[in-house]
């Protein structure tokens, strides 16, 4: 781990989920559908009907009515078994610091149709026939209270494109060379943390890699009712995959000098808006911390609560170079996370960074 670059956001925000039944933290909703089509080369047009009787709030953030390039799509070459890898940005919001203007309302029979490229976030240049879909989970708000109070599970059509690899590549390269520049200054250029910042990330990450460690040893030979409350699953096939995954964690953690992944804390890429603690560029290893993340607790007491050694944790997860292949963010939050299947769980960044918690403060299984 180098200290002049890396990525985080705040533990215990807000996610998207899963397809059309409801998973209620709160009270419960019927569903949103979610259709894939192609609209040229690496474009996708994205059609999300809701399908109840009841106008529904979405929180638009790594959604899709997020126009940022988080991952939104699950992309693979025609023949493999191994998913093209996603080369965006990951990032976190508090829930608590939502505001109308961050909720997406679709009413009852209503249907909002978004477009993206594929090719921003993902390297198509090999070009040829791919297989696009899409699941995860929808947090849903309450308009009155701007609060999360449920989520909505979906799982889309899949979806086959051709791809000209020379088109993709030209629009592939413009957001690569900045993640690229942004990579070479977390390199050599060490003045962009201040000596406190740089005080802080050090302790976060001494913290991370103890933390991590100690769920490594739990996720093998701990509570099998906490491990299965937060990855839905006592198999001993994901207990090893989600031990190794800690244990990775905790080794990148620990290097402060020679670690892969660089942290870096001046916002170039512009993604700090308000209520966003950090965030990973995938496929680059740079963390960028916000500026919120130095008024996140150090060290929380509280089972659900997050703080900047768990912060450290979830952004980790997400780096296919520490630990691959990479979480992703299928949902935010302890409550959200815990809805999840076993499948989604063990994906999912936020499952991990509530289970290291949980070991750390000796949580009892609910």
């Amino acid at each position: 781990m180098q200290l002049s670059s890396i990525f985080l956001t705040a533990a215990g925000l807000l996610a998207p989920v899963y397809s059309s039944a409801i998973i209620s933290i709160g009270r419960r909703y019927e569903g949103l559908n979610v259709s894939l089509a192609s609209t040229g080369n690496t474009k996708a047009q994205v059609a999300v009907t809701n399908t109840g009787s009841s106008e529904i709030s979405v929180v638009k953030a790594n959604t899709f009515f997020d126009a940022s390039p988080t991952k939104k799509f699950i992309v693979y070459k025609e023949g493999s078994q191994k998913e093209v890898p996603f080369k965006g940005v990951h990032f976190r919001r508090s829930p608590s610091d939502l505001t109308k203007d961050d909720l997406q309302l679709i009413g009852p029979g209503q249907t909002i149709d978004s477009e993206f490229d594929l090719a921003e976030t993902h390297n198509l240049l090999e070009g040829g026939t791919y297989i696009v879909s899409a699941e995860g989970v929808f947090p849903i708000s309450d308009p009155k209270f701007t609060s999360i109070v449920g989520v909505i599970p979906y799982k889309s059509n899949e979806l086959k494109i051709e791809v000209d690899g020379k088109q993709a590549s030209s629009v592939f390269s413009a957001r690569a060379n900045k993640h690229d520049h942004l990579a070479r200054r977390a390199d050599f250029n060490n003045g962009d943390c201040t000596d406190h910042q740089k005080a802080v990330i050090a302790g976060a990450l001494k913290r991370a890699s103890s933390i991590a460690g100690e769920a490594s040893n739990a996720a093998l030979s701990g509570d099998v009712r906490v491990f299965q409350q937060y990855f839905r699953t006592t198999d001993p096939a994901i207990r090893q995959q989600v031990s190794d995954r800690f244990g990775a964690i905790a080794n990148e953690a620990c290097s402060a000098e020679g670690g892969v992944v660089k942290y870096q804390c001046d916002d170039e890429m512009d993604v700090c808006r308000p209520g966003t603690v950090a965030y990973a560029l995938s496929g680059s290893n740079v963390v960028v911390n916000c500026p919120v993340y130095y008024s996140v607790a150090a060290v929380s007491q509280e089972c659900d609560a997050g703080d900047q050694a768990l912060t450290v944790i979830h952004e980790l997860s997400h780096i296919d170079a520490v630990y691959y292949p990479a979480t992703t963010d299928l949902a935010y939050g302890e409550d959200a996370s815990m809805a999840l299947n076993a499948d989604m769980a063990v994906r999912n960044a936020d499952s991990y960074t509530f289970y290291a918690n949980a070991v750390r403060q000796n949580c009892s299984p609910t």
